[in-house]
């Protein structure tokens, strides 16, 4: 879920300070910076000359290596562009090693300082990522979807099927077929584990992303569900899948994909596992995040004050039809705030029109409006919801709660709910459960939590 960036939304008030370029200053070279976004992120830009400039990026937490680079350089700005990811470092030198800004990507602008020929860190371990060659089938595919072609991988144990099949269904944010963030592969992991079990996995880039093509900008969670129905459409046609034995796995966000699925094609969807799914609506879901990130930095009036202004901007957003009359009130919202609080709020600065352009996102008020409960008082297959009970993101009790009373109100006759003990928002077996500790920790999925899944769709999808 969004839950740094709303956090943001409330209590910011930096001014990003601009330093003039001094020309002598030479640009080839490594710089080396920690993006903040929740987790810390190094990044390391090489930069390669003398005359025709070329470069590239690392990300060593995402085992990203040697990704192109555009530069541009003018007198007083510099610009790191990577197309393939649709970011770029926009910076000025504040000395000679020195190169400060902001890395822009998905429509957020977060600060990012650069220094020339610093230490790299080594990427961590990730023991749990299968490695190839695989005991099974593995197939690159794809097929249209109603924003352009979807593309992913499906893979099936190598004996004679049809097998029942699953469909994995990332969360929030533009993800990958594996869902990697920070160096871990959830999704492959999770197809790995299944595939030896007998069943089929279909994993699919999100639109936009990777492989996949179409535009996420304007998509909203019941445009991703689209996609992933035509990826119910595609395994039916499968030959080696059983059309009569499909089920979702859904992750936070892909929950209420799976959610939406389940109600509203009861006949194509036999089974669903909600890991780490909303069981309250996305307004309550924000308020809560709001709450134990402003509990962390601010005095328990502090942060009750910060709820309140979110859930201000939330009623806005929701009820005011008229976008350009809702993003003024935010912006009223937002100056009374920084009065109140006597900090400066600057309405142009890059900063503030980021975090604006997504609180005004069709996504954004889709999530804040969205109320799992219309959808899980119809789904009648059989359900498995999990929840990390050190999950920051989504609270294990008050959703898996409210889960269980929209499944009782569809006198759903087959569902399970879990809190499995001492795991994050990525059923990594942690201590805090706060964001930062998700780079840190090597594994990548608790096994008793894949055991829990596979365990679970022998009942219901074999039988």
């Amino acid at each position: 879920m969004k839950s740094l960036f709303i956090y943001l939304c409330i209590v910011f008030s930096s001014v990003l300070t601009v330093f003039s370029q001094n020309s002598s200053h030479s640009i080839i070279g490594t710089w080396i910076g920690d993006l903040h976004v929740g987790a810390t992120l190094q990044m390391i830009f090489t930069v390669k000359g003398p005359f025709i400039l070329t470069g590239t990026l690392d990300v060593p937490a995402q085992n990203a290596k040697g990704i192109p680079i555009t530069i541009e350089q003018k007198v007083k700005t510099m610009k790191f562009i990577v197309e393939s990811i649709q970011g770029r470092f926009e910076g000025e030198f504040k000395d000679s090693i020195t190169l400060e800004g902001l890395w822009r990507q998905g429509g957020g602008a977060f600060p990012l300082i650069l220094t020339k020929n610093d230490t790299i860190r080594p990427a961590l371990l990730r023991p749990q990522t299968p490695k190839s060659p695989y005991p099974y089938m593995t197939e690159d595919i794809s097929f249209p979807g109603p924003s352009g072609i979807l593309a992913g991988t499906i893979t099936y144990p190598d004996t004679q099927g049809p097998f029942p099949a699953l469909i994995l269904i990332t969360g929030s944010g533009l993800q990958d077929r594996d869902e990697t963030i920070l160096g871990h592969k959830p999704f492959l992991v999770i197809a790995d584990a299944l595939t030896k079990q007998g069943f089929a996995v279909l994993r699919l880039d999100d639109r936009g992303i990777g492989m996949s093509g179409g535009s996420a900008e304007f998509a909203t969670t019941q445009d991703f569900s689209n996609d992933i129905l035509a990826g119910i459409n595609f395994l039916k046609k499968h030959k080696s899948i059983n059309p009569k034995k499909i089920g979702l796995i859904g992750h936070s966000e892909g929950a209420m994909i799976a959610q939406i699925l389940a109600a509203k094609y009861p006949n194509d969807i036999s089974c669903m596992v909600s890991m780490a799914g909303p069981g309250i609506s996305g307004a309550q879901i924000i308020e809560t995040q709001t709450q134990t990130l402003a509990s962390l930095s601010m005095t328990p009036y502090e942060a009750a004050e910060a709820v309140q202004q979110q859930n201000n901007m939330m009623n806005i957003v929701i009820n005011e039809k008229d976008s350009l009359k809702a993003e003024q009130q935010i912006i009223d919202s937002l100056g009374h705030w920084a009065v109140k609080k006597k900090e400066i709020l600057i309405v142009n600065s890059p900063e503030t029109k980021a975090k604006l352009k997504q609180i005004m996102s069709p996504w954004f008020k889709c999530f804040i409006s969205y109320n799992p409960l219309d959808n899980l008082s119809k789904i009648v297959c059989p359900v498995l919801a999990l929840n990390g009970s050190l999950d920051i993101q989504v609270q294990a009790d008050r959703n898996l709660d409210a889960i269980k009373i929209g499944l009782e109100i569809a006198h759903n006759k087959h569902f399970t709910i879990k809190k499995i003990d001492s795991v994050n928002h990525l059923f990594q077996t942690c201590k805090t459960g706060q964001i930062n500790e998700y780079n840190l920790i090597e594994q990548t999925i608790e096994p008793k939590v894949l055991q829990e899944i596979t365990g679970w769709l022998e009942l219901y999808l074999k039988k």
